[in-house]
Protein backbone atom coordinates (compact mmCIF):
# COMPACT_ATOMS: atom_id res chain seq x y z
CA UNK A 1 0.00 0.00 0.00
CA UNK A 2 1.20 3.49 -1.19
CA UNK A 3 1.63 6.54 1.64
CA UNK A 4 -1.55 8.39 -0.26
CA UNK A 5 -3.61 5.29 0.25
CA UNK A 6 -2.33 4.55 4.05
CA UNK A 7 -3.40 8.14 4.76
CA UNK A 8 -6.97 7.88 3.29
CA UNK A 9 -7.25 5.08 5.56
CA UNK A 10 -6.40 6.53 8.18
CA UNK A 11 -8.49 9.25 7.86
CA UNK A 12 -11.35 7.16 7.43
CA UNK A 13 -10.83 5.11 10.59
CA UNK A 14 -10.31 8.75 12.49
CA UNK A 15 -13.99 9.25 14.13
CA UNK A 16 -15.39 13.10 12.89
CA UNK A 17 -17.65 14.86 15.16
CA UNK A 18 -20.75 16.67 13.56
CA UNK A 19 -20.67 20.26 12.84
CA UNK A 20 -23.64 20.42 15.32
CA UNK A 21 -21.09 18.96 18.44
CA UNK A 22 -18.86 21.53 17.51
CA UNK A 23 -20.80 24.91 17.44
CA UNK A 24 -20.35 25.76 20.82
CA UNK A 25 -16.27 25.65 20.47
CA UNK A 26 -17.36 28.23 17.39
CA UNK A 27 -19.16 30.11 18.95
CA UNK A 28 -16.80 32.51 21.32
CA UNK A 29 -13.85 32.43 18.48
CA UNK A 30 -17.38 34.02 16.41
CA UNK A 31 -17.96 36.48 18.82
CA UNK A 32 -14.38 37.81 19.15
CA UNK A 33 -14.04 38.02 15.26
CA UNK A 34 -17.42 40.13 14.88
CA UNK A 35 -16.00 42.63 17.65
CA UNK A 36 -12.70 42.76 16.16
CA UNK A 37 -14.29 43.62 12.99
CA UNK A 38 -16.68 46.33 14.50
CA UNK A 39 -13.00 47.90 15.80
CA UNK A 40 -11.83 48.01 12.77
CA UNK A 41 -14.82 49.46 11.03
CA UNK A 42 -14.88 52.14 13.81
CA UNK A 43 -11.00 53.19 13.47
CA UNK A 44 -11.90 53.60 10.10
CA UNK A 45 -14.56 55.89 10.31
CA UNK A 46 -12.53 57.91 12.61
CA UNK A 47 -9.84 57.79 9.94
CA UNK A 48 -12.23 59.16 7.82
CA UNK A 49 -13.48 61.67 10.37
CA UNK A 50 -9.63 62.75 10.79
CA UNK A 51 -8.74 62.98 7.01
CA UNK A 52 -12.00 65.33 6.14
CA UNK A 53 -11.29 67.37 9.35
CA UNK A 54 -7.53 68.13 7.83
CA UNK A 55 -8.64 68.79 4.72
CA UNK A 56 -10.93 71.29 5.83
CA UNK A 57 -7.90 72.73 8.34
CA UNK A 58 -5.36 72.82 5.22
CA UNK A 59 -7.67 74.14 2.65
CA UNK A 60 -6.13 77.11 1.46
CA UNK A 61 -8.37 80.64 2.54
CA UNK A 62 -7.65 83.05 -0.23
CA UNK A 63 -7.59 86.48 0.59
CA UNK A 64 -7.70 85.92 4.32
CA UNK A 65 -3.96 86.05 4.65
CA UNK A 66 -4.19 87.91 8.54
CA UNK A 67 -6.92 85.58 9.72
CA UNK A 68 -5.23 82.26 8.04
CA UNK A 69 -1.83 83.79 10.42
CA UNK A 70 -3.97 84.41 13.69
CA UNK A 71 -5.16 80.61 12.60
CA UNK A 72 -2.12 78.95 12.04
CA UNK A 73 -0.90 80.14 15.27
CA UNK A 74 -4.21 79.55 17.53
CA UNK A 75 -4.02 75.68 15.80
CA UNK A 76 0.14 75.48 16.32
CA UNK A 77 -0.72 76.61 20.01
CA UNK A 78 -3.69 73.46 20.07
CA UNK A 79 -1.41 70.92 18.22
CA UNK A 80 1.27 71.90 20.72
CA UNK A 81 -0.84 70.96 23.79
CA UNK A 82 -1.84 67.89 22.32
CA UNK A 83 1.26 66.29 21.04
CA UNK A 84 3.67 67.89 23.14
CA UNK A 85 5.61 65.23 24.76
CA UNK A 86 4.80 64.73 28.56
CA UNK A 87 7.14 66.51 31.11
CA UNK A 88 9.03 63.53 32.05
CA UNK A 89 9.58 62.68 28.88
CA UNK A 90 11.28 65.86 27.88
CA UNK A 91 13.53 65.76 30.94
CA UNK A 92 14.39 62.69 30.63
CA UNK A 93 16.06 62.87 26.53
CA UNK A 94 17.80 66.00 27.53
CA UNK A 95 19.36 63.92 30.65
CA UNK A 96 20.16 61.48 28.00
CA UNK A 97 21.55 63.48 25.82
CA UNK A 98 24.12 65.27 28.68
CA UNK A 99 24.77 61.35 29.42
CA UNK A 100 25.87 61.20 26.26
CA UNK A 101 27.86 64.27 25.91
CA UNK A 102 29.63 63.72 29.63
CA UNK A 103 31.39 61.06 27.77
CA UNK A 104 32.78 62.69 25.19
CA UNK A 105 34.02 65.57 27.30
CA UNK A 106 37.48 64.43 29.27
CA UNK A 107 37.63 65.02 32.65
CA UNK A 108 40.20 67.66 33.70
CA UNK A 109 43.51 65.73 34.44
CA UNK A 110 44.56 65.87 37.62
CA UNK A 111 48.29 64.27 37.74
CA UNK A 112 50.11 63.00 40.90
CA UNK A 113 50.34 65.64 43.35
CA UNK A 114 47.82 68.38 41.85
CA UNK A 115 43.79 68.53 43.54
CA UNK A 116 41.01 68.91 41.43
CA UNK A 117 39.49 72.38 43.07
CA UNK A 118 35.83 73.00 43.50
CA UNK A 119 35.14 76.38 44.37
CA UNK A 120 31.32 76.84 45.87
CA UNK A 121 29.32 80.21 45.70
CA UNK A 122 26.25 80.72 47.01
CA UNK A 123 23.24 83.26 46.13
CA UNK A 124 20.92 84.06 48.37
CA UNK A 125 17.87 85.91 48.10
CA UNK A 126 17.22 87.76 51.23
CA UNK A 127 14.38 90.07 52.07
CA UNK A 128 15.80 93.55 53.15
CA UNK A 129 13.92 96.50 54.81
CA UNK A 130 13.27 99.83 52.71
CA UNK A 131 11.90 102.69 53.66
CA UNK A 132 8.82 104.03 50.84
CA UNK A 133 8.46 107.57 49.91
CA UNK A 134 5.26 107.20 52.24
CA UNK A 135 7.66 106.20 55.61
CA UNK A 136 6.66 102.86 55.23
CA UNK A 137 8.70 99.74 55.73
CA UNK A 138 9.01 97.67 53.11
CA UNK A 139 10.57 94.05 52.54
CA UNK A 140 12.29 94.14 49.11
CA UNK A 141 13.94 90.85 47.72
CA UNK A 142 18.34 91.68 47.26
CA UNK A 143 20.45 88.91 46.02
CA UNK A 144 23.25 88.50 48.04
CA UNK A 145 26.54 86.28 47.03
CA UNK A 146 29.44 85.00 48.44
CA UNK A 147 31.54 82.30 48.72
CA UNK A 148 30.79 79.11 50.49
CA UNK A 149 33.37 76.99 50.35
CA UNK A 150 36.42 75.23 48.22
CA UNK A 151 37.03 71.33 47.95
CA UNK A 152 40.26 70.07 47.52
CA UNK A 153 39.99 66.39 46.13
CA UNK A 154 43.52 65.27 45.72
CA UNK A 155 44.71 62.74 42.50
CA UNK A 156 44.37 59.40 44.53
CA UNK A 157 40.91 59.46 46.23
CA UNK A 158 42.37 57.38 48.78
CA UNK A 159 44.46 60.28 49.89
CA UNK A 160 43.23 63.18 52.24
CA UNK A 161 40.59 65.76 51.18
CA UNK A 162 40.52 69.43 52.28
CA UNK A 163 37.57 71.00 52.72
CA UNK A 164 38.04 74.89 53.28
CA UNK A 165 34.58 75.96 54.58
CA UNK A 166 34.60 80.10 54.45
CA UNK A 167 33.19 82.08 57.19
CA UNK A 168 29.44 82.76 57.37
CA UNK A 169 27.17 85.07 58.68
CA UNK A 170 29.75 87.29 59.58
CA UNK A 171 28.79 90.31 62.00
CA UNK A 172 25.26 88.29 63.11
CA UNK A 173 23.96 85.86 65.56
CA UNK A 174 24.22 83.21 62.83
CA UNK A 175 27.71 83.85 62.26
CA UNK A 176 29.50 80.75 61.37
CA UNK A 177 33.63 80.91 61.65
CA UNK A 178 35.58 79.45 58.69
CA UNK A 179 37.26 76.07 59.07
CA UNK A 180 39.48 73.62 57.54
CA UNK A 181 38.25 69.95 57.68
CA UNK A 182 40.64 67.24 56.49
CA UNK A 183 38.72 64.07 55.75
CA UNK A 184 40.30 60.95 54.01
CA UNK A 185 38.62 59.94 51.19
CA UNK A 186 36.20 62.58 51.26
CA UNK A 187 34.86 60.92 54.74
CA UNK A 188 35.10 64.48 56.67
CA UNK A 189 33.26 63.56 59.83
CA UNK A 190 34.47 59.72 60.34
CA UNK A 191 31.87 60.13 63.69
CA UNK A 192 29.21 61.29 62.19
CA UNK A 193 27.21 59.98 59.36
CA UNK A 194 27.47 63.05 56.86
CA UNK A 195 30.26 63.89 53.79
CA UNK A 196 30.72 66.69 51.88
CA UNK A 197 28.34 68.72 51.79
CA UNK A 198 25.65 66.28 52.78
CA UNK A 199 22.95 68.44 54.55
CA UNK A 200 20.43 65.56 55.49
CA UNK A 201 21.84 62.97 58.40
CA UNK A 202 18.58 60.58 58.10
CA UNK A 203 19.34 59.79 54.54
CA UNK A 204 22.60 57.48 56.30
CA UNK A 205 26.10 57.47 55.07
CA UNK A 206 26.63 59.30 51.23
CA UNK A 207 30.00 57.73 50.98
CA UNK A 208 32.76 57.41 48.21
CA UNK A 209 32.73 53.57 48.54
CA UNK A 210 28.86 54.18 47.33
CA UNK A 211 29.12 56.05 44.68
CA UNK A 212 32.67 53.97 43.31
CA UNK A 213 30.08 50.46 43.68
CA UNK A 214 27.25 52.27 41.32
CA UNK A 215 27.22 50.27 37.95
CA UNK A 216 28.25 52.43 35.02
CA UNK A 217 27.29 50.64 32.08
CA UNK A 218 23.45 51.00 32.12
CA UNK A 219 21.14 53.27 33.34
CA UNK A 220 18.62 50.60 34.82
CA UNK A 221 21.35 49.40 36.71
CA UNK A 222 22.00 52.43 37.79
CA UNK A 223 19.21 53.34 38.91
CA UNK A 224 17.85 49.99 40.49
CA UNK A 225 21.55 50.00 42.84
CA UNK A 226 20.59 53.71 44.17
CA UNK A 227 17.11 53.06 44.45
CA UNK A 228 18.38 49.94 46.67
CA UNK A 229 20.06 51.69 48.86
CA UNK A 230 16.70 53.36 50.18
CA UNK A 231 16.41 52.84 54.39
CA UNK A 232 13.23 54.28 55.10
CA UNK A 233 12.76 57.82 56.82
CA UNK A 234 11.02 60.95 56.55
CA UNK A 235 11.36 60.77 52.62
CA UNK A 236 9.64 58.84 50.29
CA UNK A 237 11.32 56.10 48.67
CA UNK A 238 11.02 57.89 45.16
CA UNK A 239 12.40 61.13 46.90
CA UNK A 240 15.22 59.48 48.25
CA UNK A 241 16.32 58.32 45.08
CA UNK A 242 16.41 62.23 43.45
CA UNK A 243 18.34 63.13 46.47
CA UNK A 244 21.21 60.14 46.81
CA UNK A 245 21.49 61.13 43.15
CA UNK A 246 21.89 64.42 43.75
CA UNK A 247 24.21 63.90 46.65
CA UNK A 248 26.99 61.61 44.53
CA UNK A 249 26.84 64.12 42.35
CA UNK A 250 27.75 66.80 45.19
CA UNK A 251 31.09 64.33 46.42
CA UNK A 252 32.75 66.22 43.04
CA UNK A 253 34.79 63.19 42.65
CA UNK A 254 32.41 61.65 39.70
CA UNK A 255 34.24 60.49 37.01
CA UNK A 256 32.30 61.14 33.20
CA UNK A 257 31.43 57.55 33.13
CA UNK A 258 29.63 57.63 36.87
CA UNK A 259 28.32 61.10 35.70
CA UNK A 260 26.86 59.78 32.47
CA UNK A 261 25.19 56.77 35.02
CA UNK A 262 23.77 59.17 37.45
CA UNK A 263 22.23 60.97 34.60
CA UNK A 264 21.03 58.02 33.03
CA UNK A 265 19.35 57.01 36.14
CA UNK A 266 17.74 60.37 37.02
CA UNK A 267 16.08 60.67 33.70
CA UNK A 268 14.43 57.07 35.14
CA UNK A 269 13.48 58.66 38.38
CA UNK A 270 9.66 59.09 38.65
CA UNK A 271 8.63 62.38 38.07
CA UNK A 272 11.44 64.21 36.98
CA UNK A 273 10.90 67.40 35.41
CA UNK A 274 13.46 69.87 33.47
CA UNK A 275 13.35 73.47 32.92
CA UNK A 276 14.24 75.42 29.96
CA UNK A 277 17.96 76.52 29.16
CA UNK A 278 18.95 79.08 30.99
CA UNK A 279 22.24 80.91 31.33
CA UNK A 280 24.12 81.53 34.95
CA UNK A 281 25.54 84.32 36.10
CA UNK A 282 28.39 83.65 35.27
CA UNK A 283 27.67 83.05 31.66
CA UNK A 284 27.34 79.08 31.46
CA UNK A 285 24.43 77.34 30.37
CA UNK A 286 22.07 75.49 32.02
CA UNK A 287 19.20 73.45 32.55
CA UNK A 288 17.68 72.37 36.11
CA UNK A 289 16.04 68.93 36.46
CA UNK A 290 13.48 68.39 39.73
CA UNK A 291 10.61 66.58 41.26
CA UNK A 292 7.59 67.87 43.13
CA UNK A 293 7.13 65.82 46.29
CA UNK A 294 3.87 65.66 48.19
CA UNK A 295 3.52 68.20 51.23
CA UNK A 296 6.66 70.59 50.32
CA UNK A 297 3.98 73.39 48.77
CA UNK A 298 5.22 72.79 45.77
CA UNK A 299 9.03 73.52 46.80
CA UNK A 300 11.79 72.10 44.68
CA UNK A 301 15.48 71.37 44.61
CA UNK A 302 16.75 71.64 40.96
CA UNK A 303 20.45 69.72 39.87
CA UNK A 304 21.63 72.02 37.36
CA UNK A 305 23.67 70.59 34.64
CA UNK A 306 25.18 71.99 31.06
CA UNK A 307 23.99 69.70 28.84
CA UNK A 308 26.60 70.66 26.17
CA UNK A 309 28.86 68.57 28.28
CA UNK A 310 27.79 67.06 30.76
CA UNK A 311 29.22 68.90 33.32
CA UNK A 312 27.51 69.23 36.77
CA UNK A 313 26.90 72.74 37.76
CA UNK A 314 25.45 73.07 40.90
CA UNK A 315 21.38 73.37 42.59
CA UNK A 316 19.05 75.96 43.56
CA UNK A 317 16.41 75.85 45.28
CA UNK A 318 12.79 77.42 44.16
CA UNK A 319 9.65 78.24 46.60
CA UNK A 320 6.37 77.09 45.65
CA UNK A 321 5.82 80.35 43.58
CA UNK A 322 8.90 79.82 41.25
CA UNK A 323 11.10 82.17 42.97
CA UNK A 324 14.82 80.58 43.15
CA UNK A 325 15.40 81.53 46.89
CA UNK A 326 19.27 80.66 46.78
CA UNK A 327 21.41 78.39 44.54
CA UNK A 328 24.79 77.13 45.14
CA UNK A 329 27.32 76.93 41.49
CA UNK A 330 30.38 75.45 41.16
CA UNK A 331 33.42 75.72 39.10
CA UNK A 332 36.20 73.33 38.76
CA UNK A 333 40.05 73.90 38.38
CA UNK A 334 43.51 71.82 38.72
CA UNK A 335 45.74 73.67 41.48
CA UNK A 336 49.37 72.31 42.74
CA UNK A 337 48.29 72.28 46.31
CA UNK A 338 45.88 72.53 48.96
CA UNK A 339 45.55 74.50 52.26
Amino acid sequence: MDEFASLRKLRSEVPQKPLEALAPAFAPLSTAMAAAERTLEREAERATSRSRLRDRLTKPLIGWSTAAAAFAVTLGVVAAQVLAPAPSAIAAEVLRQAAENSIKYSDLDVAKGQYLKIHTVVRVLEEQPKISDSNRTQEIPVKREFDLSNLYIPFDLNDVWVWDQAALDVGTEDYQPAELVLGVRGDFYADDPRTDPRPDPSMGNISLDQLEGMPTTDGNAAYNYVSSLYEGGHLSHTEDTFERIREYLNIGSATAEQRAALYEALALVPGIESTGSFTLEDGRGAVGFSRTEHGRNDQTTQILIDPSSGEFLGERHLSGDGQVNYEHIKTYEVVDSAP
